[in-house]
């Protein structure tokens, strides 16, 4: 395995990295347009001036020092941390296939920290990928559904979107559609049945796209917390703008992402909406209860282990970001009574292991 970004620079405090040159200096670009010493190159002006090539080669030889050659499949995602925590399950499938060397690049590499099925992490910019493109490794840029005319909105997707994005990276046959984070361990359900805690997040939740027609109501959170703080230890996890459960232990924007994933390991089930906490409870072998509303349906983007509240309107799935017509009845329609319901229900599931759906995928071809 190639000695990688993530496993030796990023995580391992201490670890000397090749010093790389400053960015910020002088080039020589075209007339048309010109370029001031203590500028930052800018890839747009310059693939000609002697000094951006040597800058470039320069930067080229340190890449390759640090993270090898790439000799199989190299994969990115546009998305924000959820989105690239379900990319785990391409490498996992992969693995499975015994399809080895594959590179991940990416912004948010504590994601995949610890994780066996990727031979390298590399940062996800212009240049790795130029890089990799010249050295015969393409990379694939993954996705699911497709925007609709401008940007609040995507086609809802046909199936799954982890199946989605396995399709896209070009797997077929029988796969698991769930993500994967191996950097703490999984619990049987009989450990999870001995905790007191919830893990439980407020609304407002940040996104790498603001989605408001996935934020329940703040104060329904709340009274829910309120209720189940007489029978069990709530800790509160998300960002410091997510909004308050005052019932709750507060400990957003206080931990890394690999304690958050060990808190959520170690907890009883997780209470929250659609995002990243889903899918990294998922990941570690943690039950939710996700306040869904309408804007997707649970059999698009979540987990049949979990206790899904979805509504069904008209317009749902309508896969639309802020926009809404309807004043978001799909979410007014969900008390917080329904949410103490949920509990109950899954207090009846906690004992049996974790359901997790597969199918059978066919070659992909674009619609």
């Amino acid at each position: 395995t190639t000695t990688c970004w993530h496993k030796s620079n990023f995580f391992k405090s201490g670890a000397p990295s090749p010093a790389l040159p400053n960015p910020k200096i002088t080039i020589q670009a075209s007339p048309s347009r010109p370029v001031t010493s203590g500028q930052t190159f800018d890839p747009t002006v310059a693939g000609t001036g002697l000094g951006a090539k040597l800058h470039n080669a320069w930067w080229a030889l340190q890449f390759l020092i640090r993270h090898g050659r790439p000799g199989g499949r190299v994969y990115r995602f546009g998305g924000g941390l959820g989105d690239h925590l379900l990319v785990s399950s391409v490498f996992r499938e992969l693995k499975v296939r015994g399809i080895d060397g594959s590179w991940m690049l990416s912004d948010h590499p504590e994601v995949f920290e610890d994780n066996p099925d990727i031979a390298c992490m590399a940062p996800d910019e212009w240049r790795t990928e130029k890089l990799c493109t010249r050295l015969g490794s393409l990379p694939t840029t993954l996705s699911y559904g497709r925007w609709i005319g401008d940007s609040d909105r995507i086609e809802p997707p046909v199936k799954h979107i982890i199946a989605e994005i396995l399709e896209r990276a070009g797997i077929t046959g029988q796969v698991d559609l769930r993500p994967y984070f191996h950097a703490v361990d999984t619990l049987p359900p009989a450990q999870h049945l001995k905790s007191r805690t919830i893990c439980i997040q407020g609304t407002n939740t940040a996104a790498s796209t603001p989605m408001g027609n996935k934020q329940w109501h703040a104060d329904r959170f709340a009274e829910a917390g309120e209720h189940l703080a007489n029978d069990y230890d709530l800790v509160q996890l998300g960002l410091p703008g997510e909004s308050d459960i005052p019932a709750a232990r507060d400990v957003r924007g206080q931990l890394p992402i690999l304690q958050t994933a060990k808190i959520l390991a170690e907890a009883r089930f997780f209470i929250g909406q659609v995002g990243f906490l889903m899918h990294l409870a998922r990941a570690v072998g943690t039950r939710s209860i996700i306040v869904y509303g309408g804007r997707e349906k649970a059999w698009q983007s979540g987990y049949p282990c979990n206790e899904n509240l979805e509504t069904s309107p008209e317009c749902s799935p309508c896969w639309r970001n802020n926009g809404c017509e309807n004043n978001r009845k799909c979410l007014e329609d969900i008390t917080s009574a329904n949410l103490l319901e949920a509990v109950q229900r899954m207090e009846c599931r906690m004992t049996g292991s974790l359901e997790t759906e597969s199918l059978t995928l066919e070659p992909w071809t674009l619609r």
